[in-house]
């Protein structure tokens, strides 16, 4: 009985030791910014339409993904629109857009 009590201490401790470390890895991470969010290109970004949601209101939501790699990654945006244009071009300094 007394051998089962200090197994549940260890066993106790064991967790709370192993959870600590994973809340200190995840502040961690969460303080050197791999999540915190990026800056968008200042650049006018030619897009293509992916596909659009209908969400039941005046607009659907319209998804477009840009058409080459002029900013060095794959973006899309989403806009509310209807009809969705078939291509647009991003103004992410100014976060408007326009038909192509």
């Amino acid at each position: 009985m007394h051998l089962s009590s200090r197994l549940g201490l260890a066993v106790s401790i064991l967790l709370l030791f192993s959870c600590s470390t994973d809340g200190s890895l995840l502040s961690q991470t969460l303080s050197t910014g791999i999540w915190a969010k990026r800056e968008p290109p200042a650049v006018l970004v030619p897009m293509a339409f992916d596909h659009e949601e209908d969400v039941g209101m005046e607009f659907n939501k319209c998804f477009y993904i840009a058409t080459n790699d002029s900013v060095g990654e794959k973006i899309g945006v989403t806009l509310h629109a209807k009809p969705c244009p078939s291509s647009i071009v991003y103004d992410f300094s100014a976060n408007t857009w326009q038909r192509k």
